[in-house]
């Protein structure tokens, strides 16, 4: 049976603000991948993402060990890419929570695609 890479979106409505947003996964994998961009200028500070994991059912996270930085400095529509480290197995039905610290002073969206590859492999 082939892997199938499943895409999963995730929107900030400001990334210059301390807040989580939430996605359920579809299919039981690896998250192998996370890209974002935003839609204004950081600046001052790095905005820092942290991904979490959940089962189904449960709202108990685990950091999946590292975080992602958005750069101070980053222009709009400029692509952040980051490589999640272990634990990154998702259950279907389990839900991914991308958590920001705020550290911007820039008010803007962000927009994020995570990669679940189906099966883990």
């Amino acid at each position: 049976m082939a892997l199938l890479d499943r895409p999963l979106s995730v929107r900030f409505a400001d990334v210059g603000a301390v807040s989580s947003n939430y996605v359920t996964s579809p299919v039981a994998g690896r998250i192998i991948k996370i890209w974002g961009a935003v839609d204004t200028t950081t600046a001052t500070n790095p905005t820092i993402i942290t991904p979490a994991i959940a089962p189904p059912g449960s709202n108990a996270f685990v950091a999946v060990g590292n975080t992602m930085s958005i750069p101070a400095g980053t222009l709009p529509g400029q692509s952040v890419e980051f490589t999640p480290s272990s634990p990154n197995y998702i259950l279907a039905g389990g839900t991914l929570r991308l958590a920001s610290d705020g550290g911007t002073t820039s008010s803007g969206a962000g927009y994020f695609t995570v990669l679940v590859r189906e099966g883990g492999g």
